[in-house]
């Protein structure tokens, strides 16, 4: 199974122009539902394989698409419940692993984040968005943490500012298309 890469998503990833790409999938069968490099330039992702999936942490190779490793499950704490991610994030200057949950796990708490432990896959709950979805998440270089997603359980998109020790919207603008 491969992936095409076009040019702009490489260079987004690799901030370096390359021309059209194909990249071995690293996930088969299912695929990625979140990357983020960190400050070291490690690459990891989230995986997803359909509906009542839940989600594994892995490392990457960004240069030939090559799964390195899985670091495990990822779970709510130690031998905890196996969760489905939706997206990932790196936060500046801790290098903290977040993950945003989806609903793809079927349990119905999607818009939940966590942090993550990059070595183990195991998540810290930090709080609840209340946005009844995952959506994607990305910090700002001045670690503001942002989500797009749901205002409240699919009532309407929205991008919102999140406070990253508890998931509490600072601010909440709608996306119209």
């Amino acid at each position: 199974r491969y992936l095409l890469r076009r040019k702009f998503d490489v260079e987004r990833l690799y901030t370096r122009p390359i021309p059209y790409q194909i990249r071995l999938d690293p996930i088969t069968p299912g695929g990625l539902s979140g990357i983020a490099f960190n400050a070291n330039g490690v690459l990891f992702g989230s995986t997803i394989r359909g509906s009542g999936s839940t989600s594994q942490l892995v490392q990457i190779n960004p240069d030939t698409g090559l799964l390195i490793s899985t670091m495990g499950d990822i779970t709510v704490g130690v031998g905890g419940a196996k969760i489905s991610i939706g997206d990932l994030a790196f936060q500046p200057g801790t290098d903290v692993l977040f993950g945003i949950r989806s609903n793809t796990d079927n349990a119905g708490l999607g818009g939940e984040l966590y942090t993550i432990d990059t070595a183990t896959g195991v998540g810290t709950f930090i709080g609840n968005t209340g946005a009844g979805a995952g959506g994607g998440i990305a910090f700002a270089p001045d670690g503001r943490l942002y989500q797009t997603s749901h205002n409240n359980n699919f009532d309407f998109t929205s991008l919102n500012t999140l406070d990253a020790t508890n998931a509490s919207r600072i601010a909440t603008v709608a996306i119209v298309f």
